[in-house]
């Protein structure tokens, strides 16, 4: 889901975007690992006679635990942009619970970037490196941040070109 909303006369805001995660090859992925294994350890348990190993039944249930808490991992992460005159806001929920600020003053530069495809599919849409922030929730265009003290920070986004002319005009 994406929502843009364009300022008008009332609102102080220059730019709003709601994205929520929807790969839905790897939601795919997730649902179809938690399902077979479902089945497996009810199977197991169940209409299997005799006795089930231990390590079975944990192995199965870690697998089980870890597709249900990405599943629903998944459903919640959200990437929050806005930028009003003074600053620009960013929020990667569930890992942020707050509003991240950066005054505008201190934007150093920004260009919009794209990612490459591996880089899309790896890790979790978030990356830190000694003086870099990366967060990308879907899509793998974004605009990349330099700040005046060097660190650099990238926030995916379905409309890079339009949040860097807005960051442009009011830094």
């Amino acid at each position: 889901m994406l929502t843009v909303s364009k300022p008008n006369v009332m609102s102080k805001r220059k730019y709003h975007e709601h994205q929520t995660f929807r790969q839905f090859d790897i939601m795919a992925l997730l649902v179809g690992t938690f399902a077979v294994s479902s089945f497996i350890l009810i199977q197991k348990l169940y209409l299997t006679p005799g006795e089930v190993p231990a390590i079975c039944i944990a192995l199965y249930t870690m697998i089980i635990a870890a597709s249900l808490i990405a599943i629903v991992y998944y459903l919640k992460v959200k990437l929050i942009i806005s930028v009003n005159p003074k600053y620009l806001k960013y929020q990667y929920f569930p890992i942020h619970y707050k509003k991240q600020r950066v005054e505008l003053s201190e934007i150093k530069s920004c260009k919009v970037v794209q990612t490459s495809l591996q880089a899309e599919y790896s890790g979790w849409a978030i990356s830190y490196g000694v003086g870099t922030k990366q967060f990308s929730v879907s899509g793998k265009n974004g605009i990349e941040i330099e700040l005046k003290n060097g660190n650099v920070i990238f926030l995916g986004s379905k409309n890079p070109e339009e949040l860097k002319m807005i960051l442009d005009n009011l830094k």
